[in-house]
């Protein structure tokens, strides 16, 4: 089960193309729901003293229209860090460089954490994730 979703995140970003919010240019026009992508996070993951793998995790955001993708890629580095935190903290409890990675788990993770920093945000898709070896 764990396989097969991690299959199909990897086929998200081929089923659905990311414009370009601060162009303006995307799919739906001006007016229609655009996808933001949030820059990819790198997060250790920490096993007892040392720090094992890392996490690596590539996301991006569905907002209503041009304005609300222009106002997040204003709120950019508070909104990666709400997803950092997130991420770290996933990373340290449920996360292994040997297992794969619960996608559903990370995904509720980041979402509660971004809820209210993001409130014109419909959907949080992640477009990549990994657990490295170090």
């Amino acid at each position: 089960m764990s396989r097969l979703l991690l299959i199909l995140l990897t086929l998200i970003p081929l089923a659905v193309p990311l414009p370009a919010a601060a162009s303006g240019h995307g799919g739906g026009g001006e007016g229609g729901p655009q996808f933001v992508a949030l820059p990819e996070l790198r997060v250790p993951i920490v096993q007892g003293d040392r720090a094992d793998g890392r996490l690596l995790v590539t996301l991006a955001l569905k907002v209503d229209d041009a304005a609300d993708a222009a106002a997040l890629n204003g709120a950019m580095p508070a909104v990666r860090e709400r997803a950092m935190m997130a991420a770290s903290e996933f990373a340290r409890l449920h996360a292994s460089p040997f297992l794969p990675v619960d996608a559903e788990r990370l995904v509720k993770a980041i979402d509660d954490a971004l809820r209210d920093q993001v409130p014109g945000a419909h959907m949080l898709l992640v477009t990549k994730v990994s657990a490295v070896a170090a």
